[in-house]
Parts: C-alpha cells; sequence; structure tokens
C-alpha cells in the first residue's frame, strides 16, 4: 500500500491543481462570460463524447491495463499491445462515425426544440471524441507502467489551462463564440500529445506493427475482454452522463448550466478516488495474476476507508460552506437554484468512494462478464429514473436520479464480489469514520456565521478540518493517513 499512498498523493495534489482551475472556470469565468445555455453547451460537448467514448475505443483501454503484465514478459510486448490498441481505435471511431450517421436524424430531433443550439455543434462532439479516444488508450497504457501523473497532469490540468485560454480570449472579443467552442478539439488535442510526448520522453513510447508477441489463444482473450469491457464502460458512461443529455433535451441547455455548475461543485468530492483508483487497478491486475487474495482483500479495505476519509473531509466542508460558495459565483442568482443539486451528488459521490474498488476487482477478475449485466440493467434504471424524475423535479430530480442509481449499482457489485470472491469492503473503522463525519458536519453546519464571506469560509473550514483530522488521527482509523501525516511532518520539520 506504501506505492499507493506515495502515488495517490502526488497525483491528487496535482488533481487538486486542476481542480482549483476548474474551479476558476466553472464557478468564475463561466458565469461572469458566458450564458447559462452556453455553458449547458460547453459541459455537454465533453459530456456526449464521453457518452460514445466507450464504443469508440472498443473496451481496449481497461484491456491495456489488464493484459499489460502478460505483455511485459515478452519481447517487444509492451510495443506491440500500445500499437494493437491504437489500431483498434481506429476501428472502433469508424464504426462510430457510421452509426451516429444512421441515427443521425433521431439524434437531432430529440434535441431541437429545447436544445437546439447543440445541433450546430455536433461535430465538435466528433472530433473532441477522436481524440478521446487516442487519449484513453494512451493513458490505459500508462496506468498499467504505474505512470499517472502525467496522464492526470494531461487530463486534469492541461484540459482546465487550456478552456481558461479561450473563454478569457472570448471575453475580450479576440474570439467568437462558436470559434471558442471550435478550439475545445485543439484543448483536448494538446492534452493528447503531451501524454505521448511524455511517455516518448521517457523511452516507452513504443509501437511495434509486427504483433509476433501474440498469440491466437490470448488475442481471442483479449477481443472478448475487450467486447465485454466495452459494454461495461457503455453502461458506465450512461450512468455518469446520461444527466445532462437528458437535461438539455427535455428542459433545455440553460437548466444544464445550471446543473452542471452545481454538479462540478460536488464532484470535487471524488477527486482522491481518481487518483488511488488509477494506481490500484494495475496492482488488482496484478495480484489477480499471483492468485493472491489477500493482498486483493488488503487493498479493497484499505482504500474504502481512506477514500472515505478523504471524500468525508470534501462533502463535510462542501455542505458548511455552500452558502459562501454560491455567494461568490458571478450572477449567482441563476445559479442558485442548483444547491440542493450539490448536496445530492456529494452524497451520491461519497457512497461510491466508500464502496471502494468493487467495480476494478470484478473487472479485473474472472467474473468480468458480470460488470456488463449489473452496467446495463443499472443503465436502464438510470435512463428511467431521469425520466421520470426531471420533469417532476427539475435538476433536482436528475441529481436523485445519479445519486439512486450510484448507490444500487456499488451495492449489486459489493454483494457479488462479498459472494464470488469471498471479499468485502467494510470493517468496523468505517461506522467509526461515519460517526466522526456526522458530528464534524453538525459542528460545521451550526457554527455561527461571520458577514465576510472570505473569513467565514476560512474559520469554518479551518475549524472543519481541524476536529476531522484530529479525530481522525486520535482514534488511528487509517494506519495508511496516520503514517502518510508522520512522514510529511518529519519532513516538514528537517
Amino acid at each position: 500500500m506504501g506505492v499507493v499512498i506515495r502515488q495517490s498523493f502526488i497525483t491528487t495534489v496535482l488533481t487538486y491543481v486542476g481542480v482549483v482551475i476548474g474551479y476558476v472556470n466553472v464557478l468564475i469565468l463561466f458565469p461572469k462570460f458566458l450564458t447559462p445555455e452556453e455553458i449547458g453547451l460547453v459541459r455537454l460537448i465533453p459530456s456526449a463524447a464521453f457518452l460514445l467514448l466507450p464504443l469508440a475505443q472498443l473496451g481496449l483501454a481497461q484491456c491495456t491495463v489488464r493484459f499489460y503484465p502478460a505483455f511485459e514478459k515478452k519481447k517487444n510486448g509492451p510495443g506491440e499491445l500500445l500499437a494493437f490498441g491504437f489500431i483498434g481505435v481506429t476501428v472502433g471511431y469508424l464504426i462510430t462515425l457510421v452509426l451516429y450517421n444512421i441515427f443521425r436524424e433521431p439524434i437531432t430531433a430529440y434535441f431541437a426544440k429545447e436544445s437546439g443550439l447543440v445541433n450546430n455543434y455536433q461535430w465538435v462532439i466528433l472530433a473532441v471524441l477522436l481524440v478521446m479516444s487516442f487519449q484513453a488508450v494512451a493513458e490505459g497504457y500508462s496506468r498499467a507502467l504505474l505512470k499517472i501523473v502525467a496522464a492526470n497532469f494531461a487530463k486534469e490540468v492541461l484540459v482546465r489551462v487550456g478552456t481558461s485560454i479561450t473563454v478569457l480570449l472570448y471575453a475580450v472579443n479576440i474570439i467568437t463564440f462558436p470559434v471558442m467552442v471550435y478550439t475545445m478539439i485543439l484543448v483536448y488535442g494538446v492534452s493528447l500529445l503531451y501524454l505521448l510526448g511524455y511517455l516518448a520522453y521517457r523511452k516507452q513510447l513504443s509501437l511495434k506493427f509486427s504483433f509476433s508477441a501474440f498469440e491466437r489463444p490470448q488475442l481471442k482473450e483479449m477481443m472478448v475482454y475487450s467486447m465485454y469491457a466495452l459494454l461495461g464502460a457503455g453502461g458506465s458512461f450512461i450512468i455518469l452522463n446520461i444527466d445532462q443529455i437528458m437535461i438539455s433535451g427535455m428542459i433545455g441547455l440553460s437548466w444544464n448550466g445550471i446543473y452542471t455548475t452545481a454538479f462540478y461543485i460536488a464532484v470535487v468530492i471524488e477527486m482522491p478516488r481518481r487518483a488511488l483508483t488509477q494506481i490500484t487497478t494495475p496492482l488488482i491486475s496484478r495480484a489477480f495474476d499471483k492468485h493472491d487474495m489477500v493482498e486483493i482483500d488488503s487493498l479493497y479495505k484499505k482504500v474504502s476507508i481512506n477514500q472515505m476519509i478523504a471524500g468525508s473531509l470534501l462533502y463535510i466542508g462542501i455542505a458548511a460552506n455552500l452558502n459562501s460558495i454560491f455567494a461568490l459565483v458571478p450572477n449567482n442568482e441563476a445559479f442558485i437554484q442548483g444547491v440542493t443539486v450539490v448536496n445530492i451528488i456529494g452524497l451520491g459521490k461519497l457512497l461510491d468512494m466508500t464502496f471502494s474498488l468493487n467495480g476494478e476487482i470484478i473487472v479485473m477478475s474472472k467474473y468480468f462478464r458480470f460488470n456488463v449485466l449489473s452496467l446495463v440493467i443499472l443503465a436502464v434504471l438510470a435512463v428511467m429514473l431521469n425520466q421520470w424524475l426531471i420533469p417532476l423535479y427539475g435538476i433536482d430530480g436528475a441529481a436523485w436520479a445519479s445519486a439512486i442509481s450510484l448507490f444500487l449499482y456499488n451495492l449489486v457489485k459489493m454483494i457479488f464480489v462479498w459472494v464470488k470472491i469471498g471479499v468485502q469492503p467494510f470493517t468496523w473503522k468505517n461506522v467509526g469514520m461515519l460517526v466522526i463525519s456526522g458530528l464534524v458536519l453538525l459542528a460545521g453546519i451550526y457554527l455561527p456565521a461571520f458577514s465576510n464571506v472570505f473569513l467565514d469560509i476560512l474559520v469554518r473550514s479551518t475549524m472543519i478540518t481541524f476536529l476531522f483530522g484530529g479525530a481522525v488521527l486520535l482514534f488511528r482509523i487509517s494506519p495508511d493517513v496516520n503514517e502518510l501525516v508522520k512522514v510529511v511532518w518529519g519532513r516538514f520539520r528537517q
């Protein structure tokens, strides 16, 4: 777990640099210089591309991580595996284009009434999708190498910096809004080139097209795994992105702009999960390769409590400071309607983190096919919940649909892993963490407010951090956290 904590810590710090930039974009630049409708469009384009991404990359990003340990042992194996992934992405993207043209008319009709602006930029979605598809495979390859920092810098920092630049160029009338939308392609393209350049600099970008390392039985196994990964990722991406698509189609881009602004405030809670998952997934793959169930059980439980700690602290901080956060948003009278969305989505993300690595364990095990079944069922459920709840409760309904889907999705997977593999993520420390979180949340909410917004956030956040952090360290909820604090404090004293 030591390598997990170290790399996750570095990546989390880097990720939060991106989060700060993202907050500037979503909570300051977007509301100040863009209308809610324009924000809705800018947020919808990458979400729509993500929705199509599993089909375009044919499950090859997950396949790269899953089979890298086997190819690592072969001459030219890593280079051939990466080349196989890039060829597969090209084929997958062409298939996606064909299907898109078949269904172009119903797609256009869906957005025509409430969000006609989307139809002017459908080709931008497809262009961004192409870049994302190659980047997904490159990221999978980096994760397999346990090189996650560069991939996160490209995705979390470069994309957001590029977005900031384009919005500012639009704000000072150097470019028009349509040109700003078009430059999204360039922004994602720079991110991909940076990642490939980093791998080349590290002498780990090697494309070999001989495919001598591939054996027929192994190739068949990889193709089957990729197809299941495609279906599984497709269901997962539907669960994560369908709310934006359906809000835009059913009640309009302006509501999607408000929803996504609120959503971004809440989604910061899951940032530590991204770092931990990226480094632990290859470790799970290697543990399965060695049939080391003790290691899998240990990772499962440690990641659960560590993610619960990080997620709870962030959730409490956001919930207790929510009114002050919205007070800082330009033109906040429109965006304040997303307050309830923040609380609901935040709770869903916290539950998702606490359930730990159940999805990753299933995907890397011989039971990976079950992931497809659960995801397909829950993707259908997510669509049905959104279809039912959005007309009744608007964006709050979409938030509830997302949170309920996430909870059921994780519950089903956890039960399956427990029954089939014999491991589960929870210990009594999770219960202790729940008690600590509840008490600190109450203290944070009922602390008297200060008239100055910045002072209120500073005092409230400081109190929450000391109460929460002190309790976690005092009761040794996570030995990994105690050890990390000890190491950081030791370096600080030097």
